[in-house]
């Protein structure tokens, strides 16, 4: 009976250690994997799924509205990339930026060193490092998935 009980301590030991190795294994981006959409602004309605791959975090387009569409952006464009934990509440990344002509025509595609705020795990705070009239203002997205 003795021996029964040593081996079920230690199959309860191998199990959290196991289980504490998985749990340990996330990592600070998997707080911001899901559907986030943009408020607030004239661009609101824009929605973003973060997800992940082997290499990298990354934010791909899944629904546009038509402010958007004539900011040229599209279903399916990576407007995130390269998302990297920094620090407590704060990511950064590279954000998808598009110059277009009064007509709708785009004549620059580039990426601007960005920064994530996680305000709380509902709701971020997208803002360029870069200067300039159209990158003055950060952006606020909620999760909504």
């Amino acid at each position: 009976m003795k021996m029964t009980a040593i081996k079920t301590g230690k199959l309860f030991l191998l199990l959290f250690l196991i289980s504490g190795l998985l749990f340990s294994c996330s990592r600070k981006e998997d707080m911001l994997i899901g559907t986030w959409e943009r408020i607030g602004d004239d661009l609101k309605g824009m929605q973003i799924t973060i997800k992940n791959d082997t290499k990298e975090y990354y934010g791909v387009i899944g629904y546009v509205t038509d402010s958007n569409k004539y900011c040229g952006f599209i279903m399916d464009d990576i407007k995130w990339k390269s998302i990297k934990y920094v620090n407590e509440n704060r990511y950064m990344l590279e954000d998808l930026a598009k110059t277009i002509t009064p007509s709708g025509e785009i004549v620059k595609i580039y990426y601007t060193h960005s920064f994530i705020t996680l305000v709380n795990p509902n709701l971020i705070n997208v803002r360029s490092e870069a200067k300039g009239p159209e990158l003055e203002t950060g952006s606020v997205w909620k999760k909504i998935n």
